[in-house]
């Protein structure tokens, strides 16, 4: 009898190590608080003269000069952010996950968790097999070492040995178009060569989970796209589990699988990559009371200049809350200086892009570009008018990135804001036939800009 149940006893076996093999990631009731404010007192000496009066009974000696007596007190003005909020989610091993969210929602705190960066205030972690990450690329780097023994360096922290990472070096050195440097000290590397030899290093470890946040937004757009073909061709790699993180909607539908979309902390939707962008794009379209309101949660640059609002108007100035299509359409930029701007190096760029955050036109204008106006010195306060007439955009949703720089040696960022505003556009008769367009497409338009 025993040997009658032996194979099937056996099948058991097989199919229940199966099942664990598949899944590589296991998070249960996940939590993550961050405390607010200042923490300790900046040396050891001083926490551990608080941490003594506090024993004591005392009043703190090191606390600050207010009517506060002692630190039970100021431990009860501590304010906390909860980061994550009971998440739950298992991934199977060769599944491409992404991540999205607005800033802040949680994204890179997961990441880190899963990367053993910080610990979890609560809940439980499995993970099976190798982990590296890609999360600030170029971090790890020993500014006195050159970049040959960097990349040694950064393959022995992820957990390759001497041997694979002779192998990999040609391959990495190449990727990262730095032949020439390869043996210069990393301190003397620009930001853009020390963020290519970053990820050249981290995109060529081969681990069983890799864990990216936002990485294909590195170097110039040359290395973007090989930067984007490159993880291609790890996420096509059999067997490999990626979790990946990023603002670039096209991105993320030509890579993933599965979309996980988190709000404040919480996964609140996870499908497929359509069906998650299309909830992302209509959830942050509904926090827009109207098309005044502005979205400045991803600004990058200088701060010399900042997008203060947009509006959209017609051709006489009037405010517009329903934009057709064919209709003409003014783009109105307020912004604000905050410093002389000369306008013989002021550069202008806008991108409307689709709703899965793919570019449709850039609109540009200044120094080393297209000069379609003489800028006068800017105001401390005023308008950048684009003016699309008529707008060939068909029906759908659409977002606009602005890119406002001065080029002095190098191009210098003064305020980048990506998905700014979204808008809608409805049918319309652009073809002047009597009839409304179809939607789901696009065509380019004529423009021009002034100030």
């Amino acid at each position: 009898m025993y040997w009658e149940l032996c194979p099937l006893i056996k099948l058991r076996k097989i199919l229940w190590i199966q099942s664990k093999v598949a899944e590589v990631i296991k998070i249960e009731n996940l939590y993550k608080e961050y405390n607010l404010g200042v923490i300790g007192h900046g040396t050891l000496y001083r926490d551990i003269q608080s941490f003594t009066a506090k024993l004591r009974g005392k009043p703190d000696p090191n606390s600050a000069i207010s009517n506060i007596e002692n630190l039970n007190e100021i431990n009860k003005n501590i304010k906390t952010h909860l980061a994550l909020k009971n998440i739950n989610i298992s991934i199977n091993s060769g599944e491409v996950v992404g991540v999205i969210g607005k800033n802040g929602a949680g994204k890179s705190s997961l990441l880190k968790i899963l990367s053993r960066i910080t610990a979890p205030s609560k809940g439980q972690i499995k993970i099976k097999g190798t982990v590296a990450s890609l999360l600030e690329v170029g971090t790890g780097f020993h500014p006195e070492l050159t970049g040959r023994e960097n990349i040694y360096l950064n393959g022995a922290i992820n957990g390759m040995n001497s041997e694979e990472v002779t192998d990999k070096l040609p391959d990495i050195i190449k990727f990262a178009g730095i032949e020439k440097y390869i043996d210069t000290p990393v301190k003397r590397y620009s930001s853009g060569m020390h963020v290519r030899l970053g990820f050249a290093v981290a995109a060529h470890i081969e681990p069983d989970i890799l864990l990216v946040d936002e990485v294909l937004a590195v170097g110039d757009a040359e290395f973007q796209n090989k930067a984007l073909n490159k993880m291609k061709d790890v996420t096509n790699t059999k067997g490999r589990t990626i979790l990946f993180v990023s603002h670039n909607m096209a991105s993320i539908k030509s890579l993933c699988d599965r979309v996980l979309l988190i709000e404040d902390g919480q996964i609140v939707f996870d499908d497929v990559p359509q069906k998650t962008i299309n909830e992302y794009m209509k959830r942050s379209l509904e926090n827009y009371s109207d098309f005044t309101k502005i979205n400045t949660n991803s600004r990058t640059g200088n701060g010399l200049l900042k997008i203060k609002n947009i509006f959209f108007t017609d051709s006489l100035g009037n405010d517009i809350y329903e934009i057709v299509s064919g209709q003409d359409l003014n783009i109105k930029i307020e912004y604000e200086t905050f410093a002389k701007i000369e306008a013989s190096n002021f550069l202008l760029d806008v991108r409307i892009k689709d709703e899965n955050g793919f570019q449709i036109t850039e609109f540009s204008a200044g120094a080393g570009g297209e000069r379609l106006i003489q800028y006068n010195d800017f105001k401390k306060n005023g308008f950048i008018n684009i003016l699309l007439c008529p707008l060939m955009l068909r029906a759908g949703t659409y977002y606009l990135d602005v890119f406002a720089s001065v080029r002095l040696n190098k191009r210098v960022p003064l305020d980048y804001v990506q998905n700014i505003i979204g808008f809608n556009v409805t049918k319309g008769d652009y073809w002047r036939v009597g009839s409304n367009n179809s939607p789901n497409s696009y065509v380019l338009m004529d423009y021009k800009i002034e100030n």
